[in-house]
């Protein structure tokens, strides 16, 4: 599979979100209950994306647009940024309406290209969530043993 070209930079920071998609399927029962099941075990993402280009890197980005992932109908791995400051390829593609993108020229030839990607975040395993939550357990326990500690030595001074 293809991967987002090193050629050009990553989307503008201020216009990275990741708007996550439902994985649930609601079917009513005859009971009148609802039923709800997980679709995928992948979790889907939109993320709303924009990048600056100068004249070369927008002709490079229309060409591999058009040839490379075929107008929009290929996947590719795309660097999403994610908490914890990691930086991972997660599989994506441009979300297809009539408009796959926007490009608007700014002045000094610098090109806004605005789109918005389905992108497939990494799933976490049950080990890692456990290793997570320990560490963030630690975390709250140092913090709550700090603050507790800074708020008592005013009166260990002050005795």
């Amino acid at each position: 599979m293809l991967t987002w070209p090193s050629e050009l930079p990553l989307p503008l920071l201020k216009t990275h979100r990741l708007l996550p998609r439902s994985q649930l399927v609601a079917s009513e029962m005859d009971s009148g209950f609802i039923r709800l099941r997980r679709r995928r075990i992948s979790s889907r993402a939109d993320m709303p994306v924009s990048w600056l280009f100068n004249e070369s890197q927008a002709e490079f980005f229309f060409g591999w647009f058009d040839i490379a992932i075929h107008a929009g109908a290929a996947s590719f791995y795309f660097p999403v940024l994610l908490p914890g400051g990691r930086i991972v390829n997660c599989r994506a593609h441009f979300i297809p309406t009539n408009t796959p993108y926007q490009a608007n020229c700014l002045a000094g030839g610098i090109w806004e290209i605005s789109a918005k990607l389905a992108v497939f975040l990494p799933t976490i395993t049950q080990s890692e969530l456990l290793e997570m939550s320990v560490e963030n357990q630690a975390e709250s326990i140092h913090f709550i043993l700090r603050h507790v500690i800074s708020q008592r030595m005013p009166l260990l001074e002050d005795g």
